[in-house]
């Protein structure tokens, strides 16, 4: 079974995907997947530079990723261009990953459903908080308002994601409250899980 984790912008996936893990599960996360991608050595650091421009490279001729994170989330045109080069690349190497879908693989995808990779899927969580507390989260990891409002209509919203969720994770509260509400999905994708192993 292959179950997707997604979610609104800085509602704590990535500590999800880390309690996951921390329970003895394999996990994915496809934005390190796409920075090892973007690498002197990646698939994709030609192509960026030939579609971007040698300008997006710092005095190590690494690609810095903030400067193309201001140049895309500044022009719809060039935002597509980058999708149209990560979104097959991420698939591909998801698709290699989940060879055998016999095994329980969580895959973190921040835009599962803007990159239409739903139907990859088996079960797909998302992750969701309420807005002041994104908001206050992204602050702190350096965005300011208007990137932050800029990312957030570039993505589907929280009673659209909710909409589509086989499972629904809250992080409103306490780290302790997360893990406590993980770990009983986790029990329910189990015995899901079984129920298909059953029917085989």
């Amino acid at each position: 079974m292959i179950v997707g984790i997604t979610g609104t912008m800085s509602a704590g996936k990535s500590t999800v995907t880390q309690i996951i893990k921390e329970a003895g599960y394999a996990v994915y996360d496809t934005d390190k997947m796409v920075h090892k991608y973007y690498d002197k050595e990646g698939s994709l650091y030609t192509h960026i530079i030939e579609t971007f421009g040698a300008s997006l490279l710092n005095a190590k001729k690494e690609i810095d990723r903030t400067k193309l994170a201001s140049l895309i989330f500044n022009d719809e045109s060039k935002l597509a261009q980058l999708e149209a080069l990560v979104f097959p690349t991420v698939l591909e190497e998801m698709n290699e990953i989940s060879g055998n879908r016999d095994a329980l693989i969580f895959i973190e995808v921040p835009m599962l459903f803007e990159a239409e990779m739903h139907d990859f899927f088996d079960k797909i969580i998302v992750v969701d908080a309420n807005l002041d507390s994104r908001i206050k989260r992204a602050q702190k990891k350096g965005l300011d308002l208007d990137d932050i409002q800029k990312r957030m209509t570039r993505q589907w919203s929280s009673e659209a994601l909710r909409d589509c969720a086989d499972y629904i994770i809250e992080n409103n509260s306490s780290l302790k409250d997360l893990q406590e509400e993980v770990l009983d999905v986790l029990e329910i994708i189990k015995l899901e899980r079984s129920r298909l192993w059953i029917q085989k």
